[in-house]
């Protein structure tokens, strides 16, 4: 294979030694070549496979028979302790560096004993620890008198009470934007051994000083190799800057969120940037003055005060790195509160199991729309009106505008930062739309908002609508009916068991408890707590000036697994259409241009003529016990999670006057 590419790359830098072929004899080699590449690239991933499969299939194989005369000897000298064998990642799997192979996964021991916590041994440890178990077994069989003072010093083999830090997940903080002259902030998903996000780790990543060069020069002129490579930085001209060599970075810590309770105690990160000899260790910041939270909720965040410049050398392999890299950050955390004692029973159940709150966090990512009305003042510039806050208008407030004047939009759209971790990011504005004129007058008819249903005359003046909420609920009752039935059709089949072991009352009891569970999930869809953070949950909060107090909810219906969309939702088909406002069915909506876009925020202005509505409550002055109603409906393009059109509507209100 080698002998066959140098000779093509002999031909190519001697094409007078080519030999004469014609087009299409030439098109048929390449294509067959290509061919080749392709079925010999399969032929080694195949490969690659058959031989992970064989090394898991050894480990697995020397864990069993590990576990099998580990199990013997715990039940023989009655430690009330189980083996099992399991799958995990190792910390090593975990890092974006690894070399990719076909299985990540290699198997790993779990230690279970009754009232006590479930640990996790490699096959190593398991090793080692089965010969003290031999050694404890040998002398409890002889009845050595001394044993009990010898299995003192050295401790229990079968478990072990005094736990060592467990490692929560790896976090992968990719470099390449080190090659901009920006920062990176980022809540990078810590993924747990089990292929799970485990929390955020909050980070910061730029560049100090130094420049990456685009091109490296070779310098034959220099003595010392090891510096001949020197780098240079192109300006967009062509010409050349400078010659750097160096490179100062900086990597800040800030806090871990979504911890999991059961090993959030002691909480430190741990990491090696590039070339760096010993591991970098990320202390928490821990104030002796403040009392120790005593809430599970405050053991979610841990908060780090670290930073560090590296100086590194800039070459090729640097280069390299920090393009398809990143710096892999172990987090890592203990059971114990500090008085060997642990704050809450886990067991391996219990450690799976994430609140409603952890599980609909991963999947939601709130989104806000700011609505900006400007009009000409007295300099002839456009300005933003006046917003009055009224308490019987619930869409943030009432725009003066004056009668007559021109006027434009100003459109913001941008996610909130810490409100859910789906990847959500906004690109731009793509059209922006007004209309659904409407009046009400203040004393005829109470101010209501879309969250009360128990008037009948429906005037819902706000931008609360539940189209895409009852399609969720719909789909997860859906989805708990059918686990509800599953675990009925388990729990019949144990329960009719005549003769139940100990795993079948373990077993017994984690259904009916996960059928509990169950039954209190399917009541907080129907009936969400407020602040919950459950789609649909009553608003508990003080919404800033010019916010709405309820947060409609918008369902993008994309595929759990890679969070693809099923279709092209472009156009009519875009996600949130059909999420219509109450009293906007059958409106007329008008099409404002877009005059500019912002360069800093996802922002836009359009110029609004309102006299196209023809309506008289815009050409007329406003009376004092009326409210004009508009919707200003916005299609945004979505580049994460997908690539996809959304379309968001809001409500405002106006009042007309005449100065």
């Amino acid at each position: 294979m080698y002998e066959r590419e140098l000779e093509q790359l002999r031909q190519q830098l001697s094409p007078d030694r080519q030999p004469q072929s014609s087009g299409p004899d030439r098109l048929a080699y390449s294509s067959q070549t290509a061919q080749q590449k392709v079925t010999q690239w399969a032929e080694e991933r195949d490969e690659l496979f058959r031989q992970s499969l064989a090394k898991l299939r050894e480990q697995l194989v020397k864990a069993n028979t590990l576990v099998r005369e580990a199990n013997f000897l715990a039940e023989e000298m009655s430690k009330l302790t189980d083996y099992q064998v399991t799958l995990q990642i190792p910390a090593a799997n975990l890092s974006a560096n690894r070399k990719r192979g076909a299985i990540v996964s290699e198997p790993a021991i779990q230690v279970r004993r009754k009232g006590k916590s479930t640990q996790v041994w490699t096959i190593e440890k398991l090793e080692n620890k089965l010969i003290d178990m031999r050694d404890l077994y040998q002398e409890w069989k002889e009845k050595v008198p001394e044993a009990k003072r010898l299995y003192g010093k050295r401790g229990d083999p079968f478990y072990e009470a005094q736990e060592n830090h467990n490692l929560i997940g790896v976090a992968n903080v990719f470099l390449e934007c080190l090659f901009c002259d920006v920062k990176l902030q980022y809540a990078v998903p810590i993924i747990s051994q089990q292929g799970e996000v485990a929390g955020r780790l909050h980070v910061e990543v730029m560049r100090v000083t130094g420049a990456v060069p685009e091109r490296v020069v070779e310098d034959d002129s220099s003595e010392n190799s090891s510096e001949s490579g020197s780098l240079e930085v192109v300006d967009s001209s062509g010409e050349i800057i400078h010659r750097v060599k160096k490179l100062t970075c900086r990597v800040k810590i800030k806090e871990a969120t979504g911890l999991p309770l059961n090993l959030s105690n002691f909480v430190f990160c741990q990491y090696t940037f590039w070339d760096q000899c010993e591991s970098t260790v990320a202390a928490p910041v821990v104030d002796p003055e403040v009392p120790s939270p005593q809430s599970k909720d405050a053991q979610y965040t841990v908060t780090f005060s670290h930073c560090k410049d590296y100086v590194v050398n800039v070459t090729e392999e640097f280069l390299e790195f920090i393009s398809d890299g990143a710096l892999a950050i172990e987090v890592w955390g203990h059971r114990c509160a500090g008085n060997g004692s642990s704050i809450w029973e886990v067991d391996s159940l219990h450690a799976k199991t994430r609140t409603l709150h952890d599980r609909w966090n991963e999947v939601t990512r709130r989104i806000e729309m700011w609505i900006s009305i400007l009009e000409l003042n007295e300099l002839g510039e456009y300005a933003a009106v006046e917003l009055h806050q009224a308490k019987d208008v619930n869409t943030g407030g009432i725009f003066q505008l004056r009668q007559g004047h021109s006027r434009r939009v100003q459109v913001t759209v941008k996610p909130v930062q810490h409100s859910g971790t789906l990847p959500l990011m906004v690109e731009a504005i793509l059209s922006v739309s007004i209309g659904c004129v409407t009046a009400r007058s203040t004393k005829l008819q109470r101010g209501l908002d879309s969250y009360q249903r128990d008037d009948e005359d429906g005037d819902d003046m706000d931008s609360y609508q539940e189209e895409d909420l009852n399609c969720v609920r719909e789909r997860w009752s859906d989805a708990l009916i059918k686990r509800r039935e599953y675990l009925d059709e388990q729990i019949k089949k144990v329960s009719n068991k005549t003769e139940k072991t100990e795993d079948d009352v373990e077993r017994e009891a984690q259904l009916v408890e996960q059928w509990v569970g169950l039954t209190e999930e399917r009541n907080a869809v129907l009936v969400p707590a407020p602040g919950g953070g459950i789609p649909g949950a009553p608003a508990d909060w003080i919404p800033p000036p010019g916010m709405e107090t309820h947060i409609p909810v918008l369902f993008l219906d994309l595929n759990a697994d890679d969070l693809s969309a099923n279709e092209q939702l472009v156009g009519p088909h875009a996600s949130g259409v059909n999420s219509i406002l109450p009293k906007e069915h059958g409106s007329q909506f008008y099409y404002l241009p877009i005059i500019k876009h912002s360069d800093d925020e996802v922002s836009a202005t359009a110029s609004w003529d309102s006299s196209v509505h023809d309506s008289v409550h815009l050409n007329r002055v406003t009376p004092q016990n009326e409210r004009i109603y508009l919707i200003v409906k916005t299609t945004v393009q979505l580049s994460h999670p997908a690539a996809m059109e959304l379309v968001l509507r809001k409500r405002i209100a106006a009042n007309i006057y005449n100065k």
